[in-house]
């Protein structure tokens, strides 16, 4: 009797302790489950001013980007509580725009990480307080194409909206405050510089300085003009006229430096345009004397009317350093890291000017862009009478790949210009290299025998796609695998560099079997 008694306590003093050890487990357990969730998304929120334009017109503000490593290596993009503001007081909720599955593409340079996306999606309603209807759910399906650029901290990325066909609108957003374009360049805002009216970031002889500066200042160079180019959604241009200054005539003249009056003889080069980072000088505005500048663009482009009776008009724009540069030059600058100037023929109808830049092969990084319009590209020789009127001014990045190479070799035939090849070849994304100013994103078709590359310019503002034809399919990959490969249990997931993926994840996956077995595939 005692030994069953006994015998009785002791099972249920095991009972107790499996119990514990099941509770200790399963707390264990919970915990590993926990730290295992907040591991499996990784989110990193960027704040930075947010453009939007609508059919090109549009406003600016300020908004978050959350990019969200999730743990089975795909990648989601947020715009929270995304809104329409027309900057004149109009808000219109559309909606968080959520972005699944971004893909990884490839970046211009090294250290830099690029994201992609194409495809449709449902905008989701907002949580911002006080608005009951968002607009982006009522829509359905809508187009989006995504280029983005995250170097170090700084992310900059392009949202392309298709709304056409539920609101004839396209909603194009940049975020991201780098300086690829000069601002103000459709010349819409101005204010009082002196006796005249200056463009924002820009500077005419109103606000010179010089020794001579009180001897320009006085005459009026630069007025707002109403005549705009052709198709433009701006109301106003600018229009430069030379005057007469004491025994010689100054050019009409305008330039996002400063204007530096410093000698009585015309052709001098103490006359000058000039452009310096470090100045602190202020205009008008409250703005420097100096435009800043990013990138690497590879034309500028105006639309001009001119009338000049002796020469031409002319446009010079030069990226540099940063440091101390004038134009007309003094002497040789070893600061400068490309030019892009042209005479402006004589019309008096509106036509588009494109300059192309022309790299200088100084080791410098570029960091500030000096632009000088003027009525002659002669010193002095200016008449009454001439003038030229400028309007949307824009710097260019060609989107088009440098190089495209399949296996490391060239493709047969490659040309920037050429979208279309063939390739006697199994089709494989992992096989395909870019070269591209911007982001370059490469996608296996649905049909398995077709690449797309999608190029971009350095902004990111524009692409082009090149179509790859092969004449085998990527399935010969997975075509000696045994019928019995869908039963068997899958240990793991792993991408080309040996890293853990999940099943969504795209390219080429390594599936490893309970069997032993090992596949590789394309997705």
């Amino acid at each position: 009797m005692i030994h069953g008694i006994y015998r009785d306590a002791i099972t249920r003093l095991k009972d107790i302790r499996i119990k514990l050890k099941r509770r200790r487990m399963k707390r264990i357990f919970t915990l590993i489950a926990a730290v295992m969730t907040a591991l499996a998304s990784m989110a990193t929120d960027y704040t930075d001013k947010l453009q939007v334009l609508v059919n090109g017109n549009g406003a600016t503000q300020e908004a978050t980007i959350s990019l969200i490593e999730e743990g089975d290596g795909t990648t989601t993009l947020m715009l929270n509580n995304f809104c329409l503001d027309d900057g004149n007081g109009t808000v219109m909720p559309v909606g968080n725009i959520v972005l699944k599955n971004v893909a990884d593409a490839i970046a211009p340079t090294a250290g830099e990480k690029a994201y992609a996306f194409n495809g449709k999606i449902t905008i989701e309603p907002g949580t911002m307080e006080g608005v009951d209807t968002w607009l982006g759910p009522l829509l359905g399906e809508v187009p989006v194409e995504l280029r983005a650029s995250l170097k170090g901290s700084n992310l900059y990325a392009v949202i392309d909206i298709n709304m056409m066909e539920s609101l004839g609108q396209t909603i194009n957003v940049v975020f991201g405050s780098r300086n690829y374009q000069i601002p103000n360049s459709g010349f819409e805002d101005f204010h009082k510089a002196g006796k005249a009216d200056e463009p924002n970031h820009w500077h005419s002889f109103q606000s010179a300085t010089g020794d001579l500066a009180s001897m320009v200042t006085g005459n009026i160079h630069l007025t707002k003009s109403t005549d705009v180019r052709p198709g433009t959604s701006g109301e106003t241009s600018v229009k430069l006229v030379p005057v007469s200054v004491v025994v010689a005539m100054a050019n009409g003249t305008m330039t996002t430096g400063r204007m530096v009056a410093g000698s009585m003889s015309a052709k001098d080069p103490k006359n000058h345009a000039e452009t310096d980072i470090s100045n602190t000088d202020k205009d008008a505005n409250g703005d420097p004397f100096y435009t800043l500048m990013d990138g690497r663009p590879d034309a500028v482009k105006v639309w001009a009317k001119t009338k000049v009776k002796s020469g031409d008009a002319t446009i010079s724009a030069v990226i540099t350093d940063g440091t101390y540069y004038q134009d007309p030059e003094d002497k040789t600058y070893n600061n400068v890291f490309s030019k892009a100037q042209s005479a402006i023929n004589t019309s008096e109808q509106w036509q588009e000017i494109v300059v192309p830049f022309k790299e200088q092969g100084n080791n410098v990084e570029p960091k500030a862009i000096l632009v000088t319009i003027s009525t002659n590209g002669t010193p002095g020789t200016g008449a009454s009478g001439d003038y030229i009127i400028v309007d949307d001014l824009s710097l260019v990045y060609n989107p088009e790949a440098q190089s495209i190479k399949f296996n490391g070799k060239e493709i047969d035939g490659f040309s920037p210009t050429t979208y279309e090849y063939t390739i006697d070849d199994t089709a494989d994304p992992s096989k395909i290299s870019v070269e591209a100013k911007g982001v370059a994103s490469v996608t296996l078709g649905d049909d398995n025998k077709t690449v797309t590359v999608i190029t971009s310019g350095e902004d990111l503002s524009s692409t082009a796609t090149y179509t790859i034809h092969f004449t085998k399919s990527a399935t010969t990959l997975i075509e000696n695998i045994d019928k019995g490969v869908a039963e068997k249990k899958v240990t793991g997931r792993y991408n080309a560099a040996g890293q853990t993926v999940g099943s969504k994840q795209r390219g080429i996956i390594i599936t490893r079997y309970s069997d032993g077995s090992v596949v590789k595939s394309v997705k």
